[in-house]
């Protein structure tokens, strides 16, 4: 009797152990869970902020909005320039570096003022980008690699899609939507983007595209 008794208490002591033990890794886990939940919020919410605060993201979302807008140009010498950025400007600045300025879409060499006081020299002028134009080049850089990072907390489960689309709904379909808002980014300046997207390989905004059902690696003829 008291034999079976002591064991009778040993195994529910054993028991209470367990449980104790098991209810504190639960515990722990549900902890673990609830702090990367915070920190992937925190993350979320800060990667958010500085797309929306980014200033290549402003700019690149004006050029993408208006046909023709000033924007603050930053010299190499220093400062802050205002310049008009019109249709034929856009697609000088994103076309292909083995497209000649003559071959963008509505060229008008009454207003490439860059290629008629270029100097010649050991160089074609046709395939040279202006300060100006490289600068646009850089603003769509770093908004794509911007779009390129969201796609990677998206695909890591950072952020969530909806959560995003929320914010970006407009530009997705300006951008991958032929049929989407009516702005002024036309078809031509739209297929210029694509094949800039395309031929430099941005993958990572195709992939965030298509998760909203929008296919952008199409061929650009």
């Amino acid at each position: 009797m008291i034999a079976r008794a002591s064991g009778a208490v040993m195994l529910d002591a054993d028991w209470a152990t367990f449980t104790l033990a098991a209810v504190t890794a639960a515990a722990g886990l549900w902890r673990y869970w609830r702090n990367s939940g915070q920190a992937s919020a925190i993350k979320a919410a800060d990667e958010m902020e500085k797309f929306h605060t980014d200033r290549s993201v402003s700019i690149a979302e004006r050029l993408l909005d208006y046909s023709t807008c000033y924007i603050g140009y930053e010299k190499l010498s220093g400062g802050v320039e205002k310049i008009k950025i019109e249709p034929q400007d856009f697609h000088l600045a994103l076309r292909h570096h083995s497209v000649r300025r003559k071959e963008v879409p509505g060229y008008d060499p009454e207003k490439d003022i860059f290629a008629k006081t270029t100097p010649e020299g050991n160089y074609d002028p046709q395939y040279v980008f202006s300060g100006r134009e490289h600068y646009v080049r850089d603003v769509f850089d770093r908004f794509l690699g911007r779009l390129e990072r969201i796609e990677a907390l998206i695909s890591k489960e950072v952020i969530a899609p909806e959560d995003f689309a929320d914010h970006f709904s407009y530009w997705l379909k300006v951008i991958g939507d032929p049929k989407g808002p009516q702005t002024q980014f036309s078809a031509d300046k739209r297929k210029t983007l694509l094949d800039y997207i395309n031929r430099y390989e941005f993958n990572g905004v195709i992939r965030l595209f298509a998760r909203y059902g929008m296919d952008i690696s199409r061929p650009v003829a």
